[in-house]
């Protein structure tokens, strides 16, 4: 699996992983602080999900947005 685009405005971490004889990605997200989202931000994370989707695999999302 390539890496991910570059982020500024959160953190991510993707893995692929297996379950017997399933598999799928895993996508973690963390955006830290409490200051409200901004279009940046969006458009990372747009970016990053566009990129994800490419691959074969279900896509589980998870992770602390603080939106």
């Amino acid at each position: 699996m390539k890496p991910l685009v570059s982020t500024t405005t959160f953190e991510h971490l993707c893995c692929q992983v297996t379950a017997g004889k399933d598999q799928f990605l895993l996508l973690g997200v963390y955006r830290p602080g409490s200051s409200a989202a901004t279009v940046p931000f969006f458009d990372e994370l747009s970016a990053v999900l566009e990129q994800v989707s490419t691959y074969r695999y279900p896509i589980v999302i998870l992770g602390d947005f603080n939106v």
